[in-house]
């Protein structure tokens, strides 16, 4: 039997979680022993951007739910493409109009470059973001190639830096 495709079902595939909770390579695996990967027609539904369109190469994973909010609901998804993964924040108003999105962590190639970004979303609703860039050869750290940043999730489900 097919699954209606609305926002109640959408919500349903992602578990809450308690915080913190951080985000790294070896994220996916874990959460892969649990989740599924997302439905093509949720995804192209509520994750993609109007312009946006999905190839047969890309794949998502609906990861979990941050913790009840009355105001947003604030969803993590995992995003693999042809050139790297990522950590996908969402937040959807409560009648699931998209309020904000964010790339909180993730895996991505650029020329020679490996990016590595990893973050830990921390009960207060920041988001700490670490990122390091690599040499895709020898897999060793770029000297002055790393990044750090501080988001903060509002009440109103606005993604901010600090």
């Amino acid at each position: 039997m097919d699954v209606e495709i609305n926002f109640e079902n959408f919500l349903t595939l992602f578990p809450a979680v308690a915080l913190p909770i951080s985000l790294t390579s070896e994220s996916q695996r874990i959460i892969a022993k649990t989740q599924k990967p997302l439905d093509e027609k949720f995804a192209v539904r509520f994750l993609l951007k109007e312009d946006e369109w999905l190839d047969e190469y890309t794949e998502f994973m609906p990861c979990f739910s941050l913790p009840a909010n009355k105001h947003f609901c604030g969803l993590v998804y995992w995003q693999a493409t042809l050139l790297g993964s990522s950590y996908e924040l969402i937040c959807f108003s409560p009648k699931g109009e998209i309020l904000d999105r964010v790339t909180l962590a993730g895996t991505k190639y650029e020329e020679n470059e490996l990016v590595q970004t990893v973050c830990t979303i921390r009960p207060d609703w920041t988001v700490a973001q670490g990122q390091a860039r690599l040499d895709a050869h020898r897999a060793k750290p770029i000297a002055g190639e790393t990044q750090l940043a501080i988001l903060k999730i509002t009440n109103e489900g606005e993604i901010i830096e600090l």
